[in-house]
């Protein structure tokens, strides 16, 4: 077989690669940062992919004092292409039993929030400026975090800047690393630092920065498993390295389950009876 021969396999050997190698790249990176990003949204333990649900969850609060409080809730949520609504009612402690949070956000609006009162019998709504401010059950999580189950899709812009393994529960997971930068003013962070969950697009951890760009809190999750509704982090830990405050959040189980309308209308709140 001649040089010349031999040289135009070889160079046609090489292409065959070269194109190989780009359709493997294209497949497996396929996704930018946003779009990353929205299916991370898909994976909140508030979201039941256009059914509702039912949620029951448990909530520890260390405060920056060093005091320990505990929770339990009952949430119940409905999400349709025109609208996502979240009803949380207290059930433990006793002090606080019975009282309501109501979210709703409208498709190109901007949520809504109600809390009602049991000992006083009224419902009052949120002042839409102070939904990104007012803090939930004395945690380091604010009222508008917990309504839409600690989702950032909304509010950030994210890019890919690297591919890491993470150690959840001893397992090494392929992770996104994503840099997310706020979409909007109406947010309380600079930017973010998120690894995400390569097969299911779970967040994994996040790191907060603030406006001095110190990491200010971190979200760690753990007990990653399917439940009856889909796949996630059955718990999740938010911590302040500044103050130390910490929150514990544990999903005990989630169902899908049809639910009346009047549990999302702030003006049948005080006549709602909900399961326990």
């Amino acid at each position: 077989m001649s040089s010349t021969k031999v040289n135009h396999y070889a160079v046609l050997f090489l292409a065959i690669l070269l194109v190989f190698s780009c359709s493997v790249v294209l497949v497996g990176d396929d996704l930018d940062g946003d779009q990353i990003l929205e299916k991370t949204g898909d994976n909140t333990f508030t979201a039941g992919g256009k059914k509702d649900l039912v949620i029951n969850l448990s909530l520890t609060v260390h405060t920056t004092e060093g005091r320990v409080k505990n929770y339990k809730f009952k949430l119940f949520t409905k999400d349709t292409t025109e609208s996502t609504a979240l009803l949380l009612s207290y059930l433990q402690p006793r002090d606080v039993k019975g009282t309501l949070l109501l979210s709703k956000q409208e498709e190109g609006k901007d949520s809504r929030i109600w809390n009602y009162l049991p000992a006083l019998s009224i419902t009052k709504e949120v002042k839409a400026s102070g939904n990104n401010e007012q803090k939930f059950a004395n945690s380091n999580l604010t009222k508008e975090e917990i309504s839409k189950g600690l989702s950032l899709s909304e509010d950030y812009n994210a890019q890919v800047i690297e591919e890491q393994t993470i150690n959840i529960d001893g397992e090494e997971l392929p992770s996104y690393v994503l840099s997310l930068k706020p979409s909007s003013e109406d947010t309380n962070w600079r930017s973010i630092k998120a690894w995400v969950q390569k097969e299911e697009f779970v967040t994994l951890k996040a790191l907060f920065y603030n406006e001095k760009e110190k990491a200010e809190r971190v979200l760690q999750v753990s007990d990653l498993r399917k439940d009856r509704v889909g796949y996630l982090g059955h718990k999740i830990v938010v911590k302040n390295r500044l103050n130390s405050s910490k929150t514990e959040i544990e999903i005990l189980n989630r169902q899908e389950k049809q639910l009346p309308a009047d549990y999302f209308n702030p003006e049948k709140l005080d006549e709602l009876e909900l399961e326990n």
